[in-house]
């Protein structure tokens, strides 16, 4: 009887845990059917300069010289028709067959291997997008958003200019920037260890990195314990800022030595030449600088052009007066610059157009002519350098805005004044 009662027991016991048991199974059973309303990859969406990318392939590219956008699309998978439709979708933003040497591309494929996106990085703000994707393929411009902040910088020379300024982290592009400016007044390379440079400019961020320095406002620098000023500041009414030394004299000369960049002279002013092609003695009343076909050819100086025509001897030649006393004149361009006619206004290092070999000429060149007082001279010989000053009505200003510079540059320390004072005893404890 006892042992009967157990067993019942026993057997309700186990219906119960059965019976929760399937309970458990049933509430907690997963349906095999259910799909996530969102996919993994969109769970982590990633652009790409607007474009959805977290499902494609990125791959960075840089054209090397002479490439073209359409070589490297060709090179990457796009085939002929599909050119062929991007490139009439393109055609009013960027001619693909022309060379992008150095600039860099961001070539974007699906996971099939196919091209899908083409960006073209013409600056550090401003993109080509090519949409590929057969007959409907689009082409259109993304630019990012620059910001623009001013700084200022004071550091020692150490070294090279180059380390100097990497050690300072400022922009290397600024070099060639100051250098300009002192062209006529100071060489940079006379810099030495211990020379103080001061430094305002404005400097362009994109995405909060630093990408150039845009602008130079303003440079000091100290050699051999004489200060070299270059202040860039714009007077009223003028189009742009020139820049200034600390008394308000221009630091741009009044002439370019030549009228080109990049060229070497081939012939002198001379009044007793033997003409290369007539085999006559005749004066040469000009200065020839050689170089390759299609080179700039820059104004000297301002003036405005008086004239911009074509002779039997000179070719196609501009005649520029700069004042009262100088006039130049360049001759066998090969084609003048757009917008070049007579009274046209031209700046100091504007291209006025392109060297050539038009006229009485053996090989391209610019001759280059200069008239002083209705009489044609030879430049060199002439003392060009003088600075032109700026006008009392404007120097009161400009000096107060000198003064303003003095204090906040003048009171910068050095940032890199202990590293300098450390390689310095270094150098003194080496040489014991």
């Amino acid at each position: 009887m006892q042992k009967g009662k157990r067993i019942i027991q026993l057997s309700m016991t186990l219906g119960v845990v059965l019976i929760f048991s399937a309970a458990f199974k049933l509430f907690n059973k997963k349906e095999t059917s259910y799909k996530p309303l969102v996919s993994n990859a969109c769970q982590e969406a990633s652009y790409f300069l607007g474009l959805r990318v977290d499902t494609l392939v990125l791959k960075e590219y840089r054209a090397k010289k002479g490439e073209s956008f359409k070589s490297v699309l060709q090179k990457n998978g796009l085939d002929n028709k599909s050119f062929e439709s991007v490139r009439k979708a393109s055609r009013q933003i960027i001619n693909l067959n022309y060379s992008i040497s150095g600039l860099g591309c961001t070539l974007i494929k699906n996971t099939d291997g196919e091209l899908r996106y083409a960006v073209l990085e013409r600056s550090p703000i401003n993109y080509v997008i090519l949409d590929i994707n057969g007959e409907a393929s689009t082409a259109y411009t993304y630019d990012k958003e620059a910001v623009y902040q001013d700084r200022e910088v004071v550091g020692i020379v150490n070294g090279d200019l180059y380390t100097t300024f990497k050690e300072l982290d400022i922009p290397r592009n600024l070099i060639y920037q100051i250098d300009k400016v002192y062209d006529y007044t100071f060489n940079l390379y006379k810099l030495r260890n211990g020379d103080t440079i001061r430094i305002s400019y404005e400097e362009m961020l994109v995405d909060g990195v630093v990408k150039k320095a845009t602008q130079l406002k303003a440079c000091i620098l100290t050699n051999k314990g004489n200060r070299y000023y270059a202040i860039s500041y714009k007077i009223p009414g003028e189009k742009a800022p020139d820049f200034y030394d600390e008394h308000g004299n221009a630091l741009k000369r009044s002439f370019l030595e030549k009228p080109l960049k990049y060229g070497r002279v081939s012939s002198k002013f001379n009044k007793n030449r033997l003409h290369p092609v007539l085999k006559v003695t005749k004066a040469h009343l000009g200065t020839d600088f050689a170089a390759p076909h299609g080179t700039p050819i820059i104004a000297t100086a301002d003036g405005v052009v008086q004239e911009a025509a074509s002779s039997k001897y000179n070719g196609n030649y501009i005649k520029i007066k700069h004042n009262n006393t100088y006039t130049t004149q360049y001759l066998h361009m090969s084609r003048f610059a757009k917008g070049m006619r007579k009274g046209v206004k031209v700046k100091q290092g504007e291209v006025i157009g392109y060297v050539g070999s038009t006229g009485l000429a053996t090989g391209p060149h610019v001759c280059y002519r200069f008239w002083k007082n209705g009489q044609q001279v030879d430049p060199f010989r002439e003392n060009l350098r003088f600075a032109k000053a700026m006008d009392t009505t404007n120097r009161g200003a400009y000096l107060r805005h000198v003064s303003a510079l003095n204090k906040t540059l003048l009171s910068i320390q050095p940032w890199n004044h202990h590293n300098y004072l450390k390689d310095a005893v270094a150098s003194v404890a080496a040489s014991r």
